[in-house]
């Protein structure tokens, strides 16, 4: 009388693994946590302003502003700020470093 095991096989633990991920990247996209994390990658954080948005470039301290223009070369356009529905066909931008 010899008994065999049974377990499960390994691609079914491989499909629910990505089944799990899919899941949470699902839950984060449709949360707004991505959202938040795309915007404090670009180093806008929540609720600022245009010129209220600052960087230091070798110890001087440069504001962003509004400009009816693109933003030329040397500047970066600021997109996720509170003010923009304000300043409709305008661009944010900043002195890039």
């Amino acid at each position: 009388m010899s008994k065999k095991a049974q377990g499960i096989p390994i691609n079914v633990i491989i499909i629910a693994a990505i089944a799990i991920i899919v899941l949470v990247v699902l839950v984060a996209i449709f949360s707004g946590y991505i959202g938040d994390w795309v915007k404090r990658l670009r180093g806008v954080e929540t609720g600022q302003t245009c010129t209220s948005y600052k960087t230091t470039i070798n110890g001087a301290e440069y504001s962003a502003a509004w400009q009816n223009t693109p933003c030329g070369e040397g500047y970066r356009e600021i997109i996720t700020v509170t003010d923009a529905a304000e300043h409709p066909g305008q661009y944010c931008c900043i002195v890039a470093g």
